[in-house]
């Protein structure tokens, strides 16, 4: 548009009649290619500066989505941490509640724990009476046995020992060693229950507890695989000793043993 505008101009001047002017025609001429080079130029600036503010906006454009993204995030994060600071605020809501529950319960504990020292204190004396009263043939037996029989078996090994040790020549002392054979053989320890029922054997030769310990040993030999062995005491006690419940089950053991082979 500018172009046509600078065209139509000179072509009104150069239709001029004044030759004497010829010179200011060709001057003026010339200003109105420069201005046109000018406009031109200004124009190609205009569109290059265009261009750039285009480029420069569609770069904001992105930037904003972007920050959008990232406001939006940042939102989501706070909230998290939010719910975050509400989740530990309950839990520690809720530890404070246990700890308080746990200082209860300790009041509560301490309280009782004074009355039992106080009876610990006046029970002395009978925990004196008691301790020789176990220090006695009975009373050593009877803790001992209890502990067999609740399967306590190294507590009652030690009770065995203490009274065979203290009371050797004790009435019970044979069925003390009887059950130091028992010990082992109900935790499966058949060899060491061969031995106390061997020591048994030995030293209580005329015991009526010999009979037992005689079957016993037949059966932990059996357990052993050692059959022929175990045949040997097994029949000892049905031979020596025939009407007795002992003599009975090692019948059935022999039997047992016999159909296997």
């Amino acid at each position: 548009m500018y172009k046509a505008f600078i065209l139509s101009i000179a072509f009104l001047v150069s239709a001029s009649p004044a030759m004497g002017q010829r010179r200011e025609i060709i001057q003026l001429q010339a200003d109105i290619i420069r201005l046109s080079q000018q406009v031109t130029e200004i124009q190609r600036s205009l569109d290059d500066r265009n261009n750039v503010v285009q480029n420069l906006v569609e770069q904001l454009y992105d930037r904003v989505i972007l920050l959008a993204g990232t406001i939006d995030n940042i939102t989501g994060k706070l909230d998290d941490v939010q719910t975050s600071n509400d989740r530990m605020s309950g839990e520690m809501r809720v530890l404070m509640s246990n700890l308080r529950d746990e200082v209860e319960i300790m009041d509560r504990t301490l309280d009782e724990l004074r009355g039992e020292v106080n009876g610990i204190a006046q029970n002395l004396t009978t925990l004196q009476t008691t301790t020789e009263q176990l220090e006695s043939p009975e009373g050593l037996m009877r803790l001992a046995v209890t502990d067999f029989l609740a399967g306590n078996y190294e507590l009652a090994t030690e009770g065995f020992r203490q009274y065979l040790d203290s009371f050797p020549l004790s009435s019970r002392a044979a069925e003390a060693q009887l059950y130091m054979g028992d010990t082992h053989f109900n935790q499966r320890e058949y060899d060491q229950a061969i031995i106390e029922y061997d020591l048994l054997l030995q030293h209580y030769p005329d015991s009526n507890k010999k009979v037992t310990a005689l079957y016993k040993k037949g059966l932990a030999l059996a357990e052993l695989k050692e059959t022929e062995d175990a045949l040997i005491y097994l029949r000892q006690v049905v031979s020596d000793f025939p009407d007795t419940t002992e003599a009975t089950s090692a019948q059935q053991k022999i039997d047992d043993l016999t159909d296997k082979h």
